[in-house]
């Protein structure tokens, strides 16, 4: 199966099939089988090199698909390293802006580009999937808190997680980084605090990768440090019933976690004279006293308001389905009154209630749609553990191997096929394949343009991310506003170039809006096209995916 799905991948250019979707959850069915009949004593390893590679499958067909990047922030993050790689050291903040306090993943993609003579997609994409074998981490935690399948299956579960996917692999922000940072974190604490193995090498570790993460990504440390808050407060209330004092070693270190956090974001600037500190606490204190309008639920599950009943039931089921499970594994493990087990339950109940309750009530500065990765640390725990208890109620093998299969076949295919993920998605938005990826003809036809340009160009607002990496132009980008689209007849400027992609023609465009992190998706009118028959442009410029017209 796995060697058919890499076929499948090598013979479909900017599309993936429903026949790889639907191979790649059963393959994870599969792996989940072995997990189900895993017997401890043997190794677990390699259940473990299969769902890795598993892993590798899914993140490489998304990522290699097209010839640019997935995500939006990873062309602004690739010229980033691309400048550190062709200078030899960090510019300075003028250019880099916020992340000038915080290069260390763009140091080591740079690092990679250059040890390993790559472009800038190949090394992120290997810095990133090195990074992410540390979801081996879930598996030793799982494994000491619960069982070794708990631990397994709750690897294959995150490893599929479309949040995982979108937000710790395919958008490659600094965030990635803080993610596996934040496994190995867990872990350590956990194995000093829970089970005191108190050593130098283990505590030095865990300092060393919690200041590592604060000056990787700022908001991805508050949101690790939100979540050990959170175990630290069960943990508390766990000692004080059982009489025991076994608390200082967490408290100096949440104390002296808080202590570097802050000193980084009272130190580190956004713009010239305010801090990160300041940018981000003022607008929250703000929201807080003020009452503006925030549709969540679009940011949170990439659903916009034209899409049909089914596209919207479909989009949101990864969410939905996940949070039945979780509810099913808080309640196992609350009635099994395990201390360890209830410190992982803390954090899912509060992170559950930032991630989905701010966004409710008008917050949007600390961006929690992007804490789901972190909460899903604890959320795959207790999932592979209700997911085992359900499989366990029948006594029958051949019933044990139905339940679980069917559960992890499903469950991988609703999370697999989210259009967050995927812009070449034939089950939900099939019309609307391409977004922020780009064609090698549209990268082609956009070049030529930026060379042919003496003005400005006008064109759709995704190719704005291809100015950012790729293409190396003093030409200025407008992007199409809804206003302009709409328009009867257009008013550019002399020797303006308006650049359209023929998928719009076919495809909604994508238009920013005054919500914060919301676009709008509209289709171009129907004789869009027929306004520039007119003395006022000229089509200068044709290929099989991009129009030029000349405004004189």
């Amino acid at each position: 199966l796995y060697t058919v799905t890499i076929i499948l991948l090598y013979l479909n250019l900017y599309f993936r099939p429903t026949s790889y979707f639907v191979l790649i959850s059963l393959m994870a069915g599969i792996i989940a089988i072995d997990i189900l009949f895993y017997s401890q004593g043997h190794s677990p390893l390699p259940i473990i090199i299969k769902i890795i590679a598993l892993s590798i499958n899914v993140r490489a067909g998304i990522w290699y698909n097209f010839p640019t990047f997935s995500g939006s922030d990873v062309y602004w993050h690739s010229s980033i390293s691309d400048m550190i790689t062709s200078s030899g050291y960090i510019p300075p903040f003028e250019l880099l802006g916020q992340y000038y306090f915080t290069p260390l993943s763009h140091i080591y993609v740079s690092a990679i580009q250059i040890l390993c003579q790559e472009n800038t997609k190949n090394s992120i994409f290997t810095f990133a999937l090195i990074i992410s074998v540390l979801i081996v981490f879930i598996y030793l935690i799982g494994r000491e808190i619960s069982s070794p399948k708990v631990g397994l299956l709750a690897m294959l579960v995150l490893a599929l997680t479309n949040s995982v996917i979108q937000y710790a692999f395919i958008n490659y922000t600094p965030s990635v980084l803080s993610f596996c940072y934040s496994l190995g974190i867990l872990y350590l604490l956990l194995k000093i605090v829970m089970f005191r193995q108190y050593s130098v090498p283990n505590v030095l570790l865990l300092v060393l990768l919690s200041t590592m993460s604060i000056y990787t990504h700022q908001l991805s440390s508050f949101a690790i440090l939100t979540a050990l808050f959170s175990v630290y407060f069960m943990h508390l209330m766990c000692e004080f019933r059982e009489r025991r004092n076994n608390i200082w070693f967490f408290t100096y270190y949440l104390v002296l976690l808080i202590i570097v956090l802050l000193s980084q974001w009272l130190h580190s600037f956004v713009t010239k004279n305010r801090s990160f500190f300041e940018f981000v606490f003022e607008p929250f204190i703000n929201d807080i006293l003020g009452d503006k309008a925030y549709e969540s639920m679009e940011v949170i599950r990439v659903v916009s308001p034209t899409d049909s009943l089914l596209s919207t039931m479909i989009s949101s089921l990864p969410y939905t389905v996940v949070v039945f499970f979780a509810i099913g594994g808080v309640l196992l493990w609350l009635a099994s009154r395990d201390n360890k087990k209830m410190q992982i339950i803390t954090p899912i109940i509060v992170m559950y209630a930032i991630v989905y309750g701010f966004p409710m009530i008008g917050m949007r500065n600390l961006l929690t749609h992007r804490w789901l990765p972190f909460l899903s640390l604890f959320v795959c725990l207790v999932i592979a553990a209700y997911i085992l208890a359900i499989a366990s109620i029948p006594r029958s093998k051949i019933a044990k191997v139905s339940v679980i299969s069917i559960i992890i076949v499903s469950l991988c295919f609703i999370m697999i096929i989210t259009p967050g993920i995927n812009k070449d998605n034939p089950i939900i938005r099939s019309d609307e394949t391409v977004r922020n990826q780009f064609t090698d003809a549209e990268v082609r036809g956009m070049n030529t343009l930026s060379y042919i340009a003496v003005s400005s160009i006008r064109t759709d607002s995704a190719y704005l991310l291809l100015e950012r990496s790729p293409l190396e132009t003093n030409i200025v980008y407008y992007p199409m506003s809804l206003d302009y689209v709409a328009g009867s007849e257009f008013s550019d400027q002399p020797e303006t170039l308006i650049a359209v992609r023929i998928c719009g023609m076919t495809e909604p465009f994508t238009f920013p809006t005054e919500k914060r992190g919301i676009s709008e998706f509209k289709y171009l009118p129907e004789h869009f096209l027929d306004r520039f028959e007119s003395p006022q442009h000229d089509l200068i410029y044709t290929n099989e995916k991009v129009l030029g017209y000349l405004a004189k």
